[in-house]
């Protein structure tokens, strides 16, 4: 993860952008089989471009590959510059197929064996990722609304999802791995009671697929 030469070490040029929907990066493709995330003007201004920033989300990474490593895309980061400017570049292995969102994903869809055994092993994995080290991935939920009981709610969450390839096939998938929540007691009353009600519904998400 060293400071590398001008210009991205990639023997081929980032392509379209495919998704900016957050603050921090902007999705590209990186030919047929990567895509790359490339830091905003704003990850920039705050913070999230420097050397120890890089070091903590690949170490946020490797948690997760620990405990859920079987739902976690390859994953690969990079320190190099672009436009004269050293910034932080997340690389991962192209998703290919149609991606669901858990929260497009109905209660029926959930009757899914297949589905149905994958999430239950992932939420799982979460809780004692959780146990082990205070630690859980995104998982809010949606919408932005904190009276909507989907807020707060893994069933709802943007980054789980389902990958169905060309043949049908599917699978559990957590998208975004550089996205960690860490309980502290340090915490004000906001951030104790969001993380109160996560796993309160992952419990509670645990036992609707045991059923």
């Amino acid at each position: 993860m060293g400071e590398e030469g001008e210009g991205l070490p990639f023997s081929i040029e980032p392509g379209k952008i495919l998704s900016k929907e957050n603050i921090e990066n902007v999705t590209r493709e990186l030919g047929p089989d990567f895509v790359i995330k490339t830091p905003t003007a704003k990850s920039r201004e705050e913070g999230r471009n420097s050397l120890e920033y890089l070091k903590q989300t690949k170490a946020d990474y490797e948690l997760l590959r620990e405990y859920v490593g079987d739902f976690v895309p390859d994953t690969f980061f990079v320190r190099a510059k672009e436009d004269g400017e050293v910034a932080n570049f997340i690389v991962q292995k192209r998703l290919k197929g149609k991606i669901i969102p858990l929260h497009q994903l109905d209660d029926g869809g959930l009757q899914d064996a297949n589905i149905r055994s994958q999430l239950l092993t992932f939420v799982r994995g979460v809780i004692k990722m959780d146990g082990d080290t205070g630690k859980i991935p995104d998982m809010f939920g949606r919408p932005l609304d904190s009276k909507n009981p989907r807020f707060y709610n893994p069933r709802y969450a943007d980054n789980i999802c389902v990958l169905e390839d060309d043949l049908g096939n599917r699978r559990v998938i957590l998208t975004d791995v550089g996205a960690i929540t860490e309980h502290s007691e340090k915490g004000g009353l906001h951030h104790k009671l969001s993380m109160k009600l996560v796993r309160r519904n992952l419990r509670k998400l645990e036992e609707q697929l045991s059923q």
